[in-house]
């Protein structure tokens, strides 16, 4: 009778083994991911329920409900087809108010004109003046002064 190499047999059999125990060990560390993933969300909910708890009182809102309510209405502001369901709402800003504009009256283009030909540079004029740089810009090139270049003396 032959011998039978019981090595030849063994090794695949040992090579199933490992894979098996190798295949508990995965699931026991998916297992255990689940469990710290299912934690993570549950804390990240209850924190992002926190948040949004006091988030309507943050923003000067009475309730929830006020506030989404606005926020609809400033949706359909923007959104043409909603708007025609919904009455016009004015946003007020709460943190950041505008500067009132200011008239720009002829004398005070006069003076801008005035300063301008005098050689004084943007920001000097809408600080002596009390208008922004972008009026004193805007007022130079409605006359016609804003691609006049300034000469030195002695500048051939």
């Amino acid at each position: 009778m032959p011998s039978i190499d019981t090595a030849r047999f063994l090794k695949p059999l040992q090579e199933i083994g490992d894979l098996v125990r190798h295949s508990a060990v995965l699931r026991q560390r998916t297992a255990e991911s689940q469990r710290l993933m299912s934690k993570f969300e549950f804390e990240f909910a209850a924190q992002r329920d926190a948040v949004l708890r006091v988030l309507p009182a943050k923003m000067g809102y009475e309730s929830v409900d006020a506030m989404i309510a606005d926020l609809e209405r400033v949706h359909a502001k923007d959104n043409p087809v909603a708007a025609s369901n919904l009455p016009a709402v004015q946003v007020l800003r709460t943190q950041e108010k505008r500067r009132p504009r200011h008239e720009l009256t002829p004398e005070i283009r006069q003076k801008v004109i005035d300063l301008v030909n005098r050689g004084k540079k943007e920001s000097e004029i809408a600080a002596a003046i009390g208008i922004s740089r972008p009026s004193v810009s805007r007022i130079k090139k409605d006359e016609g002064l804003s691609l006049r270049r300034r000469t030195t003396i002695g500048a051939s």
